[in-house]
């Protein structure tokens, strides 16, 4: 019968799969989960995975089931995250010197699912590449909203304006998947950022960014964090949300730049 694996063995897999270094609290910078010496040393990872608490020899103590909360952090947890984004990574180094595609993908298959991919893996792992790089990028003035400087993929919309999708990085560089529409004709123009219900994403509340793009308005909407693509711990409407909230507000929604 399939089990789940131990919360010790999906933190170690996680690392080694992406080639970062983990840093668990208290421990020198690379010690294995599976090497913890005793319950004192752990991590929130490890937690809510059913890590014992070793209060008795009794292998009952450990955790084997799956909820929510550690299913979400499996797919934009911080441990998750960053081992990925960490940028002197085995993975993130493999990325930035292998020019071959095709090697690429290979060994990114070989690290997370221990096979070989397909030859129409391959395929449609190289059109997906190629497609991301000729997407025409506009550089826009953000503002406070994520430190200066990132690039958001813009395509025209069928009202004439732009719709422009991508990551941005909050007060607390928590990258955010973000939307901005701007309506046509010249700007700047007057923002509105909306922010969705619990379980929302960046493309909720269509129907109030429609009224308010047609009135003149640009609209900024994001996933919160945890929801969509955005990274970072779930919350509700705390000041962690508030402050990303604000943060945003100060985004101009004007271009300083032009297609590239």
């Amino acid at each position: 019968m399939p089990r789940r694996r131990p919360a010790e063995v999906m933190f170690d897999a996680i690392h080694m799969a992406t080639g970062s270094v983990n840093h668990l609290p208290g421990l020198p910078a690379g010690m294995r989960a599976a090497e913890l010496p005793d319950a004192g040393a752990s991590d929130p990872f490890l937690d809510d995975f059913g890590k014992p608490v070793r209060e008795s020899a009794c292998e009952c103590e450990r955790s084997t089931g799956m909820v929510l909360g550690p299913i979400m952090k499996l797919i934009n947890g911080p441990t998750v995250a960053n081992a990925i984004a960490d940028p002197a990574s085995e993975l993130n180094q493999l990325v930035a010197t292998e020019k071959d595609d095709s090697k690429l993908i290979q060994e990114v298959f070989l690290r997370f699912l221990a096979r070989n991919p397909t030859e129409q893996e391959i395929k449609l792992s190289t059109e997906a590449l190629k497609g991301s790089a000729a997407e025409p990028v506009v550089v826009l003035s953000v503002g406070a909203f994520t430190g200066g400087g990132p690039k958001l993929r813009c395509s025209p919309s069928s009202s004439g304006g732009r719709i422009c999708d991508g990551f941005l990085r909050s007060f607390d560089k928590t990258a955010l998947d973000v939307r901005l529409e701007i309506p046509s004709g010249a700007g700047p123009f007057p923002l509105v950022a909306l922010i969705h219900g619990y379980a929302g994403s960046k493309t909720s509340s269509e129907d109030i960014a429609s009224r308010l793009l047609g009135d003149g308005y640009a609209i900024l909407r994001y996933s919160t964090r945890g929801f969509g693509k955005s990274w970072g711990q779930v919350n509700l409407a705390d000041r962690i949300e508030m402050a990303g909230a604000g943060a945003g507000q100060s985004f101009p929604a004007s271009r300083s730049g032009g297609r590239r």
